[in-house]
């Protein structure tokens, strides 16, 4: 599932050297800090 995900941030990016993998880890890294500090997290998404 990953790797589609990664197939389709890479072809459907503006930017040719943005980093896909980045881009799905950076949110992760969030909840799991928000989970070992006991902490909540939210989200929000913008549409074009």
């Amino acid at each position: 599932m990953v790797e589609r995900i990664h197939a389709w941030m890479t072809g459907s990016g503006d930017d040719t050297d943005h980093d896909a993998d980045e881009l799905l880890d950076g949110p992760l890294r969030v909840l799991h800090h928000a989970i070992s500090t006991g902490q909540g997290a939210a989200g929000q998404v913008r549409w074009y």
